[in-house]
């Protein structure tokens, strides 16, 4: 008889153990996957910093090419070689404009928008520089280049360094 009383207690707590380690692995399991949604999320979030910080470097990079080939154009003598620059100008002036768009349609927080909107409003200035720029470097007059380096000195470079600062 003992030995009958024995063998349901031992089953008993054979399925109480299976049940135990099925409820403890059943925990693990979800655990495991909540664990696995936060590190999704800080992935997913270094992912999208680590694009803006792309596109910031992208469009500082155009900014400060703009700024150099404003000035190259003027150090060289060949009216074919200024027209190429000029026209390097306008290929530099769309990229940054298709790459600031795509940055904007990025996941920006309100802070960035607020910045963005800030330094979009120096834009038009910029692009009124370069034209003048370009028809000053065609006139291939002293007093020309001397008004076109003075509006490179003046205006384009710092506002290019605002939008430069204001990207940092």
């Amino acid at each position: 008889m003992v030995a009958l009383n024995h063998k349901p207690k031992t089953t008993r707590l054979l399925f109480v153990g299976y049940l135990a380690i099925a409820v403890f692995f059943a925990a693990l399991w979800i655990n495991d996957a909540r664990l696995f949604e936060d590190q999704l999320q800080v992935v997913q979030s270094s992912d999208l910093s680590a694009k803006k910080m792309l596109a910031v470097a992208d469009l500082i990079e155009i900014a400060r090419t703009r700024t150099r080939v404003s000035h190259q154009i003027f150090l060289v003598d060949d009216v074919f070689e200024r027209d190429e620059l000029f026209q390097q100008l306008g290929i530099l002036a769309s990229e940054f404009i298709a790459k600031s768009e795509r940055f904007k349609s990025m996941a920006l927080s309100e802070k960035e928008l607020a910045t963005y909107d800030r330094l979009r409003t120096h834009i038009p200035s910029v692009v009124a520089s370069i034209r003048q720029i370009g028809e000053l470097a065609f006139m291939e007059t002293d007093e020309a280049n001397q008004q076109a380096r003075l509006i490179i000195v003046r205006e384009l470079i710092p506002t290019q360094e605002k939008i430069i600062d204001g990207f940092v």
